[in-house]
């Protein structure tokens, strides 16, 4: 009787397995389902998905590092930044600032800045209102070509997390 049992549970866990293998998720997109990975956005619109065939499917601008995709932005003046430009921000233009979102209540945004124009210009970091990064009011350490700067929020101020400065 007890070998019984277990064979029937043994079956019920193969049978419940091969279940939960061909349920589809549901596409909050199209209605329809599909079997897919996505990583949505606060409002609920996929950024990015993995769809059953292997096809990635991308609503922004983002480039590949190791399988991983991050936003990636051009700066070639002045620039207020979004949180949704969270990601590498490439200096290629004049002299430049860039002026960051709030730090308060959005902790875990990044950026990586890197000077990629030859010239010797110096890029202003501005951080919101009275925030700082570091301490510092702004920052102006980069002033030479590749010069690169990592910084994210902690939720009330900006701190540096990577610096290669020439």
């Amino acid at each position: 009787m007890a070998k019984r049992l277990l064979r029937l549970g043994f079956y019920a866990l193969i049978v419940a397995l091969i279940a939960l293998c061909t349920i589809g998720i549901y596409d909050s997109l199209s209605g329809a389902r599909d079997d897919k990975v996505a990583y949505s956005n606060e409002a609920g619109v996929d950024v990015y998905r993995v769809q059953s065939d292997g096809s990635v499917y991308s609503a922004g601008n983002l480039v590949a590092v190791g399988g991983i995709k991050y936003n990636y932005k051009a700066i070639t003046t002045t620039t207020t930044v979004t949180v949704s430009d969270s990601g590498f921000l490439n200096v290629t233009g004049g002299t430049c600032g860039i002026n960051l979102p709030t730090a308060v209540g959005n902790a875990g945004v990044w950026y990586s800045v890197k000077h990629s124009t030859t010239n010797a210009i110096v890029v202003t970091i501005d951080p919101n209102g009275s925030e700082t990064i570091d301490g510092a009011a702004t920052n102006t350490s980069m002033d030479a070509a590749n010069d690169t700067l990592g910084f994210y929020s902690d939720g009330a101020n900006w701190k540096i997390f990577m610096r290669y400065i020439q």
